[in-house]
C-alpha cells in the first residue's frame, strides 16, 4: 500500500511541476539558482548534455530550452555545476529550423544556437578516452530537403562549435 501511495505522490508532484513550467519564465533564471528551482520554474530541458572526461573531477550539466510558445524567439542555455546555475545564455533565433541553414553554422556558435537554427542531429557520437579530460561531441546531419547533397558534421567542445565539416554525398 505504501508503494502505491508513494508512486501516486511522485506522479502528482511530477505532473504539477510539468504543468507549472512556463517558457516565459526562462528570462528570470539566474546564476546561483538551484537545479530544483530551475526545473520548478521552467520544467525539463529539451536537450541535456554533460561536459566531463575520463580525468574530470566535476561534471558540468548543460540544459538547452528550444523555442516554445511564450518564448518564441529565444533559445536558453542553462549551465549547472554542483546543482547550481553558473551561467545562463539566451540566444535570439528568428530563422525557422531548416536544413538549408546548415551552411551558416560556424565556429564559436553555442550548442543552443545550432539546435535552434537546424534542429537536433540525425546521430550523435562522443570522442573521449580513458585519459581524456574533456568530451568532444560529434553531431551528424544527413542529406535532407534544402541540403540534399551534403552531410554535415558539427564538432562541439564545452558546448561550443569547434569544427564544421560539410561533405558532398552522391
Amino acid at each position: 500500500m505504501k508503494r502505491i501511495l508513494s508512486a501516486v505522490l511522485f506522479l502528482l508532484i511530477s505532473l504539477s511541476s510539468a504543468l507549472a513550467a512556463d517558457p516565459s519564465e526562462r528570462r528570470f533564471i539566474q546564476e546561483g539558482m538551484s537545479e530544483g528551482e530551475v526545473l520548478a520554474r521552467i520544467g525539463k530541458p529539451d536537450s541535456e548534455s554533460f561536459d566531463s572526461g575520463g580525468g574530470a573531477t566535476e561534471t558540468i550539466k548543460r540544459w538547452i530550452y528550444l523555442l516554445a510558445p511564450g518564448d518564441e524567439q529565444t533559445t536558453t542555455t542553462v549551465v549547472l555545476k554542483n546543482g547550481k546555475v553558473i551561467s545562463v545564455t539566451r540566444d535570439i533565433t528568428r530563422n525557422p529550423t531548416s536544413a538549408s541553414e546548415r551552411r551558416f553554422i560556424s565556429k564559436g556558435m553555442s550548442q543552443g544556437e545550432v539546435l535552434a537554427k537546424i534542429g537536433p542531429p540525425d546521430s550523435e557520437s562522443f570522442d573521449s578516452g580513458d585519459e581524456a579530460t574533456e568530451t568532444i561531441k560529434r553531431w551528424n546531419y544527413l542529406p535532407a530537403p534544402g541540403d540534399e547533397q551534403t552531410t554535415t558534421t558539427i564538432v562541439l567542445k564545452n558546448g561550443k562549435v569547434i569544427q564544421v565539416i560539410r561533405e558532398l554525398t552522391r
